[in-house]
């Protein structure tokens, strides 16, 4: 049994600001690939659907269970329990 990941990343971007479980971090908390927006007070990230190792092997498949994201509201993924 386990849990299935549903959904699409929203790119809200409350998980960058957390921070990921294991990898590295900023000083504040946040994910080091998050870079200043100059045009809005936003960061966006700097790595997103590319080949880099971070990338795909911890923001592409995080998060995987329910609870890495039961603080963040405006995270569009759900989980289903599967058999």
């Amino acid at each position: 049994m386990t849990w299935v990941r549903e959904g699409y990343c929203c790119k809200c971007g409350q998980c960058c600001r957390g921070g990921i479980d294991g990898l590295p971090a900023q000083a504040d908390g946040a994910c080091p690939y998050l870079t200043a927006n100059n045009d809005k007070d936003e960061r966006l990230c700097s790595i997103h659907n590319t080949t880099d190792t971070y990338w795909a092997m911890g923001c592409n498949v995080w998060p995987t269970v329910p609870g890495h994201i039961a603080s963040h509201d405006r995270c569009t993924f759900t989980f289903r329990w599967e058999d």
